[in-house]
């Protein structure tokens, strides 16, 4: 265990040279402002106006036939696309976009693609809105931003582990229909559960959030008082290993395991649908617009 801690840490200490690390500065603001009553959306564009990756995907989502609707005007500026777009639907564009910027320069293989762990990662955070609005008293920003960073840990495997048992670790699980955990423990000493928890608390992320980082699998370990998040990611990417959206870590068995998380939030087969669908629809308008270049749109 010592030994765990000791690579995780000089892991960690290494990031902060790393192109990922620019995720926690754009989060650590969007949690702020996301939980300030009298934030509007000029706060939001000072945040994307840094970035021409980031604006460049308001703009083009905002004047989408979807979202800009025939009748609108087009907009040319981040002010009021973020208006047109909503405020909680302009931080999950800001946020998809700092992670997406993360993945594209890292390599993929025949069994593990970066681009379908992004739209799985993507599915996963919209799920979790959708559940949230069935499930939470009060939805609000973290329920996707869990979705969105739960495989966090797998985009720091592929950057610095690719040669050194991450590569085997997704060949064997594809093999063994194996959870990727299981894998990675045999060819790497650490799980992406373990490497996303650290890299999570050194990004100062919610408590809430860090659990479901680090225990979408193994969630025996949690503290009780912060399971509801997890239970509905766990639903969320049973739903997205259903509908085939993009790269999920593991096989039917543990999809089956994934999904008794339902009783404990009291969904119905009624409930599932009706998310399910709605997923389908937004992931299918979120492709058609260009969001997943490298992945194709793949229904059940």
């Amino acid at each position: 265990m010592l030994a765990k801690i000791i690579r995780l840490k000089k892991l960690v200490k290494s990031l902060r040279n790393e192109r990922l690390f620019t995720v926690p500065s754009v989060l650590t603001e969007l949690l702020r402002i996301s939980r300030d009553p009298l934030a509007d959306a000029s706060d939001l564009a000072q945040i994307a106006e840094r970035d021409p990756t980031i604006s460049a995907r308001l703009l083009k989502t905002s004047n989408s036939a979807y979202y800009g609707k025939a009748n609108h005007v087009p907009v040319d500026n981040i002010t009021d696309a973020i208006v047109r777009l909503g405020f909680r639907k302009s931080e999950e564009v800001i946020m998809s976009a700092t992670v997406c910027a993360a993945l594209v320069t890292h390599r993929s293989s025949a069994e593990f693609s970066m681009w379908e762990l992004w739209r799985h990662s993507y599915a996963v955070g919209i799920c979790n809105r959708m559940l949230s609005t069935r499930v939470f008293d009060r939805p609000d920003f973290d329920p996707f931003l869990a979705g969105l960073l739960h495989d966090i840990g797998i985009i720091v495997e592929n950057q610095f582990f690719y040669d050194d048992g991450f590569f085997r670790a997704t060949e064997a699980r594809h093999t063994n229909e194996s959870l990727l955990t299981e894998e990675e423990e045999r060819f790497i000493g650490l799980t992406h559960e373990e490497i996303g928890e650290a890299v999570a608390r050194d990004w100062n992320i919610p408590e809430h959030i860090v659990a479901v980082i680090g225990h979408h699998h193994k969630m025996e370990e949690v503290n009780p008082r912060l399971r509801h998040l997890l239970h509905c990611t766990r639903v969320s990417e049973w739903i997205c290993f259903i509908l085939k959206l993009g790269y999920c870590d593991f096989s039917q068995p543990h999809a089956d395991e994934l999904i008794q998380s339902r009783s404990f939030l009291k969904l119905s087969d009624a409930d599932l649908e009706v998310v399910a669908s709605g997923l389908e629809e937004e992931m299918k308008i979120l492709s058609g617009i260009g969001w997943f270049p490298y992945a194709s749109y793949r229904a059940a």
